[in-house]
């Protein structure tokens, strides 16, 4: 009897236990976060150039680039090549003045591991209490990292208009597409497929 007694108490203990036992943490599965697309990698490409440039941020603006493996193409100068000289650049470019920039992205081609986007700028210089404007259009191209972030391989920009006093370059007649090929291109699941004018000369 007293054996019945003491199962009986010890399964009223194990089930007054276990009935009192939290339950199990039920653990929701994070989404996968979704990849950028082409565009939206450039477009927050920009945000960080502008950032970088307007906080006059030499580390910032040097980190969207490769370093050594990148190259910068100014205009009216040299091409500027590797983590000193470009880190060089940068510093006299701020050392210019008060910049405010914005970029915008136009459009963005997309070739395995590769992006290459154009868009256009606009900087407001301020020095000795005057400020300028300029407007330009830039092409960069991306490569993909093994983390999955992209930089910057090569950076060209060019102003809308010279210098004061600089020659204006006639156009070239008949250049440039017809804007139905630009329409087809960006269209196109690709990009690439509409052809090899159509990477070059979109706009």
């Amino acid at each position: 009897m007293k054996k019945l007694i003491a199962s009986v108490a010890m399964f009223v203990f194990v089930a007054f236990v276990g009935g009192c036992a939290p339950a199990p943490e039920v653990v929701e599965e994070e989404a996968p976060v979704a990849a950028m697309t082409p565009l939206e990698t450039f477009v927050k490409l920009g945000e960080d150039w502008d950032a970088g440039l307007n906080a006059a941020d030499v580390d910032a603006t040097m980190a969207l680039y490769q370093a050594e493996g990148s190259a910068i193409m100014p205009p009216d100068q040299p091409e500027v090549r590797g983590a000193e000289d470009m880190r060089a650049f940068f510093e006299a470019f701020f050392a210019a003045g008060d910049l405010t920039v914005t970029n915008v992205v136009q459009s963005v081609i997309a070739e395995g591991d590769l992006l290459a986007g154009k868009g256009s700028y606009t900087v407001e210089l301020t020095a000795d209490g005057e400020m300028t404007t300029q407007t330009g259009n830039w092409l960069s191209v991306l490569a993909l990292q093994a983390d999955g972030s992209y930089v910057t391989l090569r950076n060209i920009w060019n102003r809308d208009a010279p210098l004061s006093g600089a020659p204006v370059p006639l156009p070239v007649a008949g250049s440039g597409p017809a804007p139905s090929v630009d329409v087809a291109c960006y269209d196109s699941p690709t990009a690439l497929d509409q052809g090899f004018d159509c990477l070059l000369y979109t706009s």
